[in-house]
């Protein structure tokens, strides 16, 4: 291709361009059907083109056969040559036509309205270069990183560094292209004689990251460099892989790998997991682990942001205040049910992590009496609003409908995105490092079912549901409206599910 370009420069080296090729205003028209359309002139739809004709003013023959075309991503091409006129068939749904020449300089025309199929389309390529004395120069581009994809008028010369000795002179138009770099275009006049040298450094593409915590205040590193505190807009980020790591006191640091890869923004929000005192127990080589809760006083059921989304059971909202607690990181697995129940040790197996389901509450509660012996501990099941406070992030809460986020898929396995339950921890957490609060199985507490009384503030025993309790948290058969934290259900004391399981409190 250079040895072409060589060639074609010294054929027409008695040239010196001054103007641009342009297409002459208001010539653009449609001018009826003038030619036959083969089969095969179809986009990727099998719609027939469009034709342009386009007549040329101050050219010869040689140089209208040297042009070229260029259009947007939509766009197919077919191109007839006829004397001093083009034929470009293209796709009716092309938007814009690059018009370019070796030799001359470049053009872009913007078509001005819709096209039509099979219809014939005119207008006049005008050149407005004027022919002078003859005249050679020289011209070297180099560029830092090297091996830049390099392009002259519209045509692909080769790759940086370039040299060519035997340019005609007059204007050019150098673009210069790499992979993770941005494109860069200089114009450049060259004079009879002229020794033209250009060094044009290319910078790399940029990419822009937002990061986004809750709670707000929290120091950003990428690549181990401090970037500020969140919320945070970062504009300098290069393509590539980085690593993102974000602190703030108290609370446990997260960290994620992002790619910058033709995508020049991305968001990050990360929801900070407070750093709670923890108390492990291990039976039968099963270790469980409880988080502390400390005590505070909220908000309980539907808040007025989630109403729109409340049962009627659920309302009034009223404040409820707890005493500090521990309550399990996660829900009982199978491995733990069997070691207590039957002093076996765990299956060693991916199935035992799962939660214990298909049990009644009064199995739950003879699991936690015999589970109390081994220990010489205090278990027992949470109460509603314990459960609704741990589930809400306790004073490390943001308010979130479901536990851990206002999107469901992050936190919990439901209807819409799993058939059966899954391991615990397979979800993210919420704001206390608490697993599954939301969706995968629901939850026994200790609390008999009623309406919420704003007077008295409690869950009484209800003439119309008997002795049935209250059970929590929406499972993975549940929509998303059963999966918030302020949901509630009744179910019978020895009624089994194979979506319900239940989580251990602790006296502190």
């Amino acid at each position: 291709m250079r040895r072409l370009y060589v060639l074609l420069l010294i054929l027409f080296a008695s040239l010196c361009v001054r103007a641009q090729i342009s297409v002459k205003e208001g010539s653009f028209k449609q001018v009826g059907q003038f030619y036959t359309m083969k089969e095969d002139m179809t986009d990727d739809n099998y719609t027939p083109f469009a034709v342009i004709r386009i007549n040329t003013e101050n050219m010869t023959a040689a140089q209208v056969e040297q042009l070229g075309f260029q259009g947007d991503a939509r766009t197919f091409f077919d191109v007839e040559f006829h004397e001093k006129e083009v034929w470009v068939y293209l796709t009716y749904l092309a938007t814009y036509l690059k018009i370019t020449h070796p030799d001359l300089s470049s053009t872009e025309f913007t078509i001005p309205y819709d096209m039509e199929p099979l219809q014939g389309y005119e207008m006049v390529l005008v050149n407005g270069a004027v022919a002078s004395s003859a005249g050679r120069g020289s011209l070297t581009v180099t560029t830092k990183p090297e091996d830049a994809s390099l392009t002259i008028n519209g045509v692909p010369i080769g790759a940086t560094p370039y040299y060519n000795e035997m340019m005609a002179a007059g204007r050019y138009e150098i673009t210069v292209s790499k992979k993770d770099y941005q494109i860069v275009t200089r114009i450049v006049e060259i004079a009879d004689n002229a020794d033209v040298k250009i060094e044009i450094p290319l910078d790399r593409e940029m990419g822009q990251l937002y990061v986004e915590s809750k709670p707000a205040g929290a120091t950003v590193y990428v690549n181990d460099i401090k970037k500020g505190v969140t919320p945070l807009l970062i504009n300098d980020v290069e393509w590539g892989r980085h690593h993102v790591r974000i602190e703030k006191n108290g609370y446990v640091t997260k960290e994620k790998d992002v790619w910058f890869d033709n995508n020049n923004s991305f968001t990050l929000d990360v929801t900070m997991i407070l750093v709670c005192k923890t108390k492990s127990f291990k039976v039968k080589g099963v270790t469980f682990d409880m988080i502390k809760v400390e005590g505070g006083s909220y908000m309980m059921g539907a808040t007025k942001e989630q109403e729109q989304y409340a049962h009627d059971n659920e309302k009034p909202v009223h404040e409820v205040t707890v005493s500090s607690f521990y309550i399990g990181k996660y829900v009982v697995t199978e491995n733990l049910w069997d070691a207590v129940m039957y002093g076996e040790k765990p299956k060693n197996n991916v199935s035992g992590e799962e939660p214990k389901t298909g049990i009644t509450w009064n199995d739950a509660q003879n699991f936690i009496n015999k589970l109390n012996k081994i220990t010489k501990s205090k278990f027992r099941l949470p109460t509603e609003a314990e459960w609704q406070y741990a589930a809400r992030g306790g004073k490390a809460g943001n308010g979130f409908v479901y536990s851990g986020s206002d999107n469901l898929s992050d936190v919990g396995w439901y209807d819409q995105n799993a058939s059966n339950k899954h391991r615990v921890a397979t979800a993210d957490p919420n704001e206390l490092g608490i697993y599954d609060m939301s969706g995968n199985v629901i939850e026994f507490c200790s609390d008999y079912y009623g309406s919420y009384s704003a007077e008295k503030q409690v869950n009484p025993k209800g003439p119309a549901t008997g002795n049935k309790r209250v059970v929590v948290g929406g499972s993975y058969s549940s929509g998303s409206k059963l999966c918030r934290v302020s949901s509630r259900i009744a179910m019978a004391p020895d009624k089994r599910y194979g979506d319900c399981g239940f989580r251990l409190v602790l006296e502190p």
